[in-house]
């Protein structure tokens, strides 16, 4: 049957090649481009009930297997590639019931992959290869309620794959690190929206650490960076479809970063986030797919050089193609009939033909379902690429690295061609035009970043390359209070040498840390000094071990007592509604600027601080809202009582509009006077404590000088506020500056003062979404 479809499919060839070719059974295959065609399925009997697939070289012939977990028998079913494509060979081999997700893994080095799964019924099964095909459970974890989905990563960066779990019921990622040997311990909880139901690993935002991508039922991806510690903090959401079930990462638009793929089981649709490169990503496409889809896979069907997207879904029973246009955008469904509620989807060359096949999975029919991709232009022997290998090695052990991430870069112009990974014994290929330069880039985890230039001939060519360890790390930590160990903001760091040599000065962010690269050496020194506290120092030794983590130095500063003065008590209010603010911070600051204290408000939006005699500055901040600046003098006079001083804010609301009274220009110029930074610096935190905060700067002048005159003024004015919010790091997107002149005065332009008034810099609110201000009780 398969030899008289192949001989139609020839004869019929000239005017098929955008249609479709009828076979005897009566089933369809479909052309999808020029060159390429999808064969009917071949069908092997599997599992009850397969429910996902994955592809590796189980007994490690040099040809590609097929690994499906079924959930009615628990089972983990391997197909054995004869060589030729065919998969009739099975052996199962027991992991636990309700299967519903398998990865592929090295668990313990020995260039074998093993197997892990995940169950409906709550556990994570590792199955261990004995080298030859053969899996034998290993070890079986609580996972969760209803684990939906597993992937492989190496977290924290030791050389030894790690496992990701999306649970449903928990709305977390959850994290299983390898201790090196195959044995995986439960660790770090990621919430992860409502009902996660996939999860995919790969550097998102180009640092070289893993990041983590999951895809609920609520309608967002949810983007997990990895901080320089090693840790993952709260997730950025990405605007996506709901109930993602399909998930991949790859690099789609050719431009070096990796970018996503989701699919919908709910909306029948695939959607594409092609990434800017830092980690934020384009407005997505959203294509018609298949109805329900289960599952993805991301490859170069087509052997165009771009890579393609196939979803399996399960009402319509297909297998849908989605051609990449070499720029990222999607082309519509192509349709392939497969197996009965496909639910697993991969790829692989199984055939050795040089093409890309896909295998799918299937619930209803208990089966594997084989598309075999064939060539549709007859060319009696294909051509030979000319190909670079190598090996990326260790410079010191001269043993191969594997699973390192390796990209290829055409020279002129920076544009990456490929990026891919080296296999288990640290072998690469690349196949690019030859007589041209190039650079290849790897970035292995725990070595520094490797670049190096080539120029590729026209004949295949070997190039090794040599890994050289890290000649340093960075030391990193926090300044605390020893009091009550909260963290200090503000307080300089000195790190000298073994010879007592100044290295740098650090500054403590808001949140009392700091971190600074040094190479690997002993006797360093971290000294932490801030106004009102003692000082405290600790000796450090940065070696191999501390890289790629770092090393942690917290220092403890004790307060000195405060000087004699009196202590100001208030509540911070909401001025729309007068509810107490809660967490409201407030810096007080001297007029001389040696002493100031910051403090945060209670629950019930309370204060209390106790200050030396003089004039004082309060700075009023909160999430939400708009900042405050107010005077207070404390003088002997009062001692004795607690002075009490309110203060209200003013919520951050659509069309809200503060004037900024401290930001001076030079006369008749945009330049920024010094004495504006500090106001300056408020709206940097104000955009930064409000991420969805969207706000014009608006300039005004008086009605001195013609009306042209004055709006140019005006405009470069507002402009130079926002070239300076720039400089410190807030999104362009997020401010626009615009320039009135004299067309919106406050006061008649008839005096002096009134004059002063109308010369004026102006913050408007244009959107804020999704500021959450925690409620007090009741107004008092």
């Amino acid at each position: 049957m398969r030899s008289i479809l192949l001989c139609l499919w020839l004869i019929g060839l000239p005017v098929l090649l955008l249609g479709q070719v009828a076979n005897r059974s009566g089933e369809d295959s479909t052309i999808f481009i020029s060159h390429s065609v999808f064969l009917p399925d071949f069908v092997y009997p599997s599992g009850e009930q397969n429910w996902s697939i994955a592809v590796a070289d189980m007994n490690r012939d040099g040809h590609p297997d097929a690994v499906s977990v079924s959930k009615l028998d628990g089972l983990v079913n391997v197909h054995y590639n004869d060589g030729r494509g065919g998969l009739q060979q099975r052996r199962s081999f027991a992991a636990h019931r309700d299967n519903r997700a398998v990865c592929i893994l090295d668990i313990n080095g020995d260039a074998a992959p093993d197997v892990a799964t995940v169950s409906l019924s709550g556990e994570l099964c590792i199955l261990e290869n004995d080298g030859e095909g053969s899996l034998k459970r290993t070890q079986l974890l609580a996972a969760g309620r209803m684990p939906h989905d597993v992937t492989a990563v190496d977290v924290d960066q030791d050389g030894d794959q790690d496992l990701v779990v999306a649970v449903v019921y928990d709305h977390v990622l959850r994290i299983f690190l390898n201790d090196g040997k195959g044995t995986f311990q439960k660790a770090q909880a990621l919430p992860a929206g409502q009902q996660p139901r996939s999860v995919q690993a790969g550097d998102l935002n180009g640092d070289g650490r893993p990041d983590l991508v999951a895809g609920a039922d609520d309608g967002r991806l949810y983007l997990f960076f990895q901080r320089a510690d090693g840790a993952y903090g709260r997730p950025q959401g990405l605007r996506s479809t709901r109930a993602t079930w399909a998930l991949g990462v790859a690099d789609i638009n050719g431009d070096g970063s990796l970018d996503i793929a989701a699919g919908s089981y709910l909306d029948n649709k695939l959607y594409i986030h092609l990434n800017h490169g830092d980690g934020t990503f384009e407005r997505e496409q959203s294509i018609a797919s298949g109805d329900h889809n289960f599952d993805l896979v991301i490859a170069d069907f087509d052997l165009d050089g771009d890579q393609d997207v196939a979803t399996c879904s399960t009402v319509d029973h297909a297998l849908n193609f989605h051609l990449n246009d070499g720029s990222g955008q999607m082309g519509p469904r192509h349709e392939v009939k497969s197996g009965n509620w496909n639910a697993g989807i991969a790829a692989a060359d199984f055939d050795a033909d040089g093409d890309i096949d896909v295998v799918l999975a299937a619930i209803n029919d208990h089966s594997l379902h084989l598309h075999r991709n064939i060539a549709a232009d007859e060319t009696p022997e294909p051509e030979v690429p000319v190909c670079m290998r190598g090996v990326v090695y260790s410079a010191e052990s001269k043993k191969p690295i594997p699973n390192a991430p390796i990209s290829l870069v055409y020279a002129e112009g920076n544009v990456s061609l490929e990026v891919s990974s080296t296999s288990a014994e640290g072998a690469f290929t690349f196949c690019p035009p030859t007589n041209k330069e190039y650079r290849i880039i790897v970035r292995a985890y725990g070595w520094p970043v490797h670049e190096e230039s080539f120029f590729m001939p026209d004949t295949s060519c070997q190039k090794d390359i040599y890994l050289k360890r890290p000649q340093g790390t960075f030391v990193y930590g926090r300044v605390y209070n020893r009091q009550t160990d909260a963290p200090l903001a503000g307080a300089q760091i000195l790190l000298i040498d073994a010879r007592g040599t100044g290295i740098a000065t650090l500054t403590t962010s808001r949140a009392g840390s700091y971190r600074y690269e040094l190479p690997f050496g002993s006797g360093y020194q971290a000294q932490a000094s801030l106004t009102g506290y003692t000082e405290d120092s600790q000796t450090f030794d940065l070696e191999e071990t501390h890289h790629p983590g770092g090393r942690r130095v917290d220092l403890y500063l004790e307060p000195i007592p405060e000087p004699q003065g009196i202590c100001v008590k208030g509540t911070v209010r909401d001025e729309k509604t007068g509810r107490p603010i809660p967490l409201a911070e407030i810096l007080a600051a001297d007029s001389s600027g040696d002493y100031s204290r910051r403090i945060q408000t209670t629950r019930e939006g309370r204060y209390r601080i106790c200050l030396p005699f003089g004039f004082f500055t309060f700075n009023t901040t909160a999430r939400g809202y708009f900042f405050d600046l107010s005077e207070l003098a404390t003088v002997p006079e009062d001692a004795g009582q607690d002075l009490i001083h309110d203060i209200v804010l003013r919520p951050l609301e659509k069309d809200a509009t503060i004037v900024l009274r401290n930001i001076y220009y030079d006369v008749d110029k945009a330049t920024l006077r010094p004495e504006s930074v500090e106001e300056l610096e408020r709206l940097v935190q104000i955009m930064e404590d409000n991420p969805s905060l969207v706000m014009e700067i608006a300039g005004h002048t008086d009605s001195d000088a013609s009306d042209a005159y004055n709006l140019r003024l005006s405009q470069a004015r507002a402009q130079s506020v926002i070239d300076y919010l720039l400089a410190a790091g807030i999104d362009t997107e997020r401010m626009i500056a615009q320039g009135y002149g004299e067309s919106q005065p406050v006061a008649p332009n008839d005096s002096r003062a009134n004059k002063q008034l109308n010369r004026r810099t102006e913050f408007k609110v244009l959107q804020v979404e999704g500021v959450r201000v925690e409620q007090a009780g009741p107004v008092e």
